[in-house]
């Protein structure tokens, strides 16, 4: 392995897979390469891909063991970091194809603003029925005049709508006469928690990127 090589995957402009890593480890007398004590690894858990396009993988969860990336520095007390790789067109206003992103998982205490970039999991009905996954998608999060949580997508693909509802807020809140219509700051926090009969769910904000390689 060539000293720059090994350089792109310390700064994390490469992907280790877990065979290079059990290489390295017996290598390095340091012990592992990624430890808790060094550099903790981020497993590559997703698929990005949307359900209409020619990179559609097979499965949107990778299979075990994952290939790992190091953590961001500034999330490296965050063991639950995990990253997702965009397989296809479906972000290309962003991102190429092949490009890594690292996520944070939702926790009940954070705080979402409109405006975050998201990844968010398509169900094909809803979740209280054990659904399949039908997309894994990259976008940006905001909120209807009515108050339902979407997903702007970010492609020029046309088979994508721009839109898609993430979660609806309940009807008996949506009535125009008494609400008064305004233009809803784009920093404005949003309280997002699960639900059993969401058609999606916010798998993770977006807190890293690492480009092809």
């Amino acid at each position: 392995m060539s000293a720059s090589y090994y350089g792109e995957i310390e700064r994390g402009d490469r992907r280790l897979n877990s065979d290079t890593a059990t290489k390295l480890s017996r290598a390095l007398p340091l012990g592992p390469v990624f430890s808790n004590d060094q550099t903790p690894a981020v497993p590559q858990r997703l698929a990005i891909a949307a359900q209409e396009s020619e990179g559609r993988p097979d499965g949107y969860d990778r299979p075990e063991p994952h290939d790992t990336l190091p953590a961001p520095k500034k999330f490296r007390d965050r063991v639950d970091c995990f990253a997702a790789e965009i397989v296809d067109d479906s972000a290309d206003l962003d991102f190429a194809r092949e490009t890594v992103l690292f996520l944070l998982p939702i926790r009940p205490e954070d705080k979402l603003t409109l405006g975050s970039k998201i990844v968010v999991r398509f169900y094909t009905e809803p979740r209280s029925r054990q659904p399949k996954t039908a997309e894994v998608l990259y976008g940006v999060l905001d909120r209807t005049v009515t108050g339902d949580l979407v997903l702007l997508t970010r492609t020029r693909n046309r088979h994508v709508p721009a839109s898609l509802v993430i979660q609806r807020e309940p009807m008996a809140s949506r009535g125009f006469s008494e609400r008064v219509l305004s233009l809803i700051p784009r920093k404005a926090e949003v309280e997002y928690q699960p639900r059993a009969d969401d058609e999606a769910e916010i798998v993770g904000t977006v807190v890293h990127m690492t480009g092809p390689v």
